[in-house]
């Protein structure tokens, strides 16, 4: 087990949407559609892995709490930081961004993952549902 196991500081931690977001960005920002993702965190908030779970068009993508959690629990994730694109370049939040986010933590909830945040990545900046107080 010890030879399969990364060595410590491999994986990088989570501890603030700063974090998080400089794990993102450099990947995903600047897309021409809507890409929704989630990155997978151990139970000391380290990353496991990025899931892209769904691509849309160039204004919407469909998630589907399921498809969220599935990669979850395959990841053995105890703790989740949802992401999505802004083709737009603005990381402003719509309306139907704030009712999944509120979808997805009550689903987090059932399952017992816990939703960490919700960052909204724009060309160079992004937002962060944790930092506004919003989850």
């Amino acid at each position: 087990r010890r030879t399969l196991t990364p060595p410590p500081g491999r994986r990088v931690p989570i501890r603030t949407p700063a974090d998080a977001a400089r794990v993102l960005l450099p990947v995903y920002a600047a897309r021409g559609s809507e890409l929704f993702g989630v990155l997978l965190l151990d139970t000391k908030h380290r990353v496991l892995k990025t899931v892209v779970v769904a691509a849309g068009t160039l204004n919407r993508t469909i998630v589907e709490p399921r498809d969220v959690f599935r990669e979850a629990v395959l990841g053995s994730a105890a703790a989740v930081v949802l992401f999505h694109t802004h083709p737009s370049g603005d990381p402003q939040p719509s309306d139907d961004d704030d009712h999944l986010t509120r979808r997805l933590a009550a689903a987090g909830v059932l399952m017992g993952i816990d939703v960490v945040d919700h960052l909204v990545l724009g060309d160079v900046s992004y937002w962060s549902f944790k930092e506004m107080g919003r989850l």
